[in-house]
């Protein structure tokens, strides 16, 4: 007699999980039906895109465009991702960049925590003044402490948390001008020169 796998308990479905990795999951189970999308729904939460040798990041961007609106958090390492790409996961609360350049942020209505690991100064910066996002939260660790131009005319964030490393106490300065509505800032400050 036959047994289909669909008939497994949830149990036996999520120990079979246990050998597989996301994407094998995901293109395995995802979409057969409303049970399976349900049983595996723990693998759709988040996706971590990496683009070193040891993955297949062809595999990861398919992944993002069939499970992209289930996301809540993605992540993108060592690979550019186009902004149209980054679009596919609509509903991510969180968005993390990590040895990558990000570039524009693309419009995502839930966004709120954003978090750039060992990205470019510039861009760095000019996250804390996306406006098609609703950011609450964003961490910034640069490659080098981040240094605040004078912007003309000036610039304002509503930011409300924010951990960044900063080049000096000017910059300091300026960053609490620019971020008028801060609740909670954790600063690494790399030049003490409050006396000059």
């Amino acid at each position: 007699m036959a047994t289909l796998l669909e008939y497994l308990p949830d149990e036996i479905l999520l120990i079979i999980c246990q050998y597989l990795s996301q994407e094998q999951t995901i293109f395995a189970f995802f979409n057969l039906n409303h049970r399976l999308n349900s049983t595996i729904s723990q693998f759709l939460q988040s996706l971590v895109i990496l683009g070193d040798t040891h993955t297949h990041p062809i595999n990861s961007r398919e992944l993002l465009s069939l499970i992209g609106p289930y996301l809540n958090s993605l992540t993108i390492k060592h690979t550019d991702l186009s902004t149209a790409k980054i679009s596919l996961a609509s509903n991510i609360q969180e968005l993390t960049f990590i040895h990558t350049q990000s570039n524009a942020i693309p419009p995502l209505n839930n966004l709120t925590d954003l978090n750039i690991i060992h990205g470019p100064s510039f861009q760095s910066i000019m996250t804390l003044f996306s406006t098609t996002n609703n950011l609450h939260s964003v961490y910034i660790d640069p490659t080098t402490p981040l240094t605040i131009p004078l912007f003309s005319p000036p610039k304002y964030s509503t930011i409300k948390q924010l951990a960044i490393t900063l080049q000096s106490s000017k910059d300091f300065i300026r960053l609490l001008g620019m971020c008028p509505e801060l609740t909670c800032l954790n600063l690494n400050l790399y030049n003490w020169d409050f006396d000059e």
